[in-house]
């Protein structure tokens, strides 16, 4: 694992994960971004990590490495739309606390089809940076098996 600064809380890339409990080995929970009204509610690692990138998508950050293409016109998506307030970002809800534990996740980027950037765990205090999303899975996983 490498270690990284503990990341900024500044933009839409920045997500604050809750892990409140275990489901049949699997985490479930809530997380929070700035520009977000009420925090959304996941039931398992791919569900999170579904949602945290159809938020990247509809709000184009960071751009997706892999557009749609098609010559029948937008495709249509299974999964939730966001409502955005990109005008008044509110970072009050970073002071919450999972029940096992918090991590905060600043993806900078989405290269190769996959996510890059640092995740910081409450619980230990430290910062990984992650080069993809199965390492992000690694780390998550990891910290989940010891609480």
């Amino acid at each position: 694992m490498f270690k990284t600064t503990t990341p900024t809380l500044t933009d839409s890339n920045v997500f604050l994960i809750l892990i409140n409990g275990k489901n049949n080995c699997e985490v479930d929970g809530e997380w929070y971004n700035a520009y977000l009204d009420k925090p959304v509610k996941f039931k398992s690692t791919i569900n999170l990590l579904v949602q945290i990138d159809t938020f990247l998508d509809e709000n184009g950050f960071t751009q997706r490495s892999n557009q749609l293409r098609s010559f029948t016109g937008k495709e249509e998506t299974e999964y939730q739309e966001f409502t955005v307030n990109k005008n008044k970002p509110d970072f009050s809800f970073f002071d919450k606390k999972g029940e096992l534990f918090t991590a905060r996740i600043n993806i900078h980027s989405r290269i190769n089809s996959t996510w890059q950037g640092d995740i910081y765990i409450d619980k230990i205090n430290e910062t990984f940076s992650f080069k993809s999303v199965l390492q992000l899975l690694t780390y998550i996983t990891e910290i989940y098996n010891k609480f």
